[in-house]
């Protein structure tokens, strides 16, 4: 269930916060075209990853949380969802 978007913490802005069950869910939404050796995600750099998982610490206060990430890639034939669920490193 998404909670909000866009939201301004004292650590990051997210773009989306959601609840899947007793767990938070901070998801981070990265959108550009595909490449032979290029995908949206790969803007997600270790410093950016560090600063959502902070924030989903810090709002999950003691509880369950974790950090997405969804791809959207731009092809010649249209878009291409991709959901990485509990990203603990950068692509």
């Amino acid at each position: 269930m998404v909670c909000a978007r866009r939201l301004a913490t004292r650590w990051a802005e997210l773009d989306l916060l959601c609840h899947e069950g007793d767990t938070l869910v901070v998801v981070e939404v990265k959108t550009g075209r595909l490449g032979p050796r290029f995908r949206p995600g790969m803007r997600l750099v270790r410093a950016d990853l560090e600063r959502l998982w902070r924030a989903a610490r810090g709002l999950a206060r003691g509880g369950r949380a974790r950090v997405d990430l969804v791809e959207v890639g731009l092809d010649g034939q249209g878009l291409r969802v991709t959901h990485h669920r509990n990203l603990v490193e950068p692509l």
